[in-house]
């Protein structure tokens, strides 16, 4: 539970043209339509997923991941194919909703499984893409203004810590499309570091993990590339 909530503060949403669209309303109404199709229960969501996102909802189910699956495919409205990532533990896929998108998860749990709902950060996508292909084809919106470079960011130890470390962090969960939820904390870290490393090989930089002048403009700028946040939440196990 703990690496899907990292995950979570990283890499939920793949889907994306504009930051913010998917409200609260449809977000809890949706909860309460998975909670049906399975039979589930609406549940308070763990310490660490609330704290990747505060807007995360959560149904407990009996079912193991292809029953929950399955049910939810019969009743909900889904965009797309389900997902899974590489080890088998989650499943993932999108809501359609009168306002965007909500990310559906569903995770094993010690019984049963796990749904977590969040907001994507999106407008509906248009016509015959698919969420992933709206991320990956549209560029971020630029930050305004340009937050000047002050210094080379890179992981060290004991870790750099400042506010344009934060300031970077918040810039990196809006060109991956990852609801920021309480923001960066500031520090320098391993998943700092990995998520730098992946924007920096999807926008054709050197993948060093250091932020110098360059990946910083690339980073702020409007033509920066989305990244998947969920590769970078792998590799950042490597670095620690």
């Amino acid at each position: 539970m703990k690496l899907f909530a990292l995950m979570l503060a990283t890499s939920l949403t793949l889907a994306g043209t504009a930051l913010g669209a998917t409200s609260q309303r449809d977000t809890d109404a949706t909860a309460n339509a998975a909670a049906l199709a399975v039979d589930g229960l609406l549940s308070v969501c763990p310490p660490s997923v609330r704290q990747a996102s505060a807007s995360a909802r959560c149904v407990t189910a009996d079912g193991d991941l292809t029953a929950t699956r399955k049910a939810l495919t019969a009743k909900l409205k889904l965009y797309g194919a389900w997902r899974a990532d590489t080890d088998g533990q989650r499943v993932y896929n999108w809501v359609v909703t009168p306002s965007g998108y909500v990310n559906i998860g569903v995770v094993k749990a010690d019984t049963g499984s796990l749904l977590i709902l969040t907001p994507s950060q999106t407008q509906a996508a248009q016509a015959q893409s698919t969420p992933a292909q709206a991320a990956q084809t549209t560029p971020a919106k630029p930050a305004s203004p340009l937050p000047p470079f002050q210094r080379t960011l890179r992981l060290t130890n004991p870790r750099m810590h400042g506010e344009d470390v934060r300031l970077l962090q918040l810039r990196l969960m809006e060109v991956s499309r990852v609801d920021p939820g309480k923001g960066g904390d500031g520090w320098y870290g391993p998943v700092t570091t990995a998520n730098v490393m992946v924007f920096q090989s999807a926008n054709g930089l050197p993948a060093t993990g250091v932020v110098n002048t360059t990946t910083w403009n690339t980073l702020f700028s409007k033509g920066a590339k989305y990244f998947d946040a969920q590769a970078a939440q792998r590799l950042a196990g490597s670095l620690k």
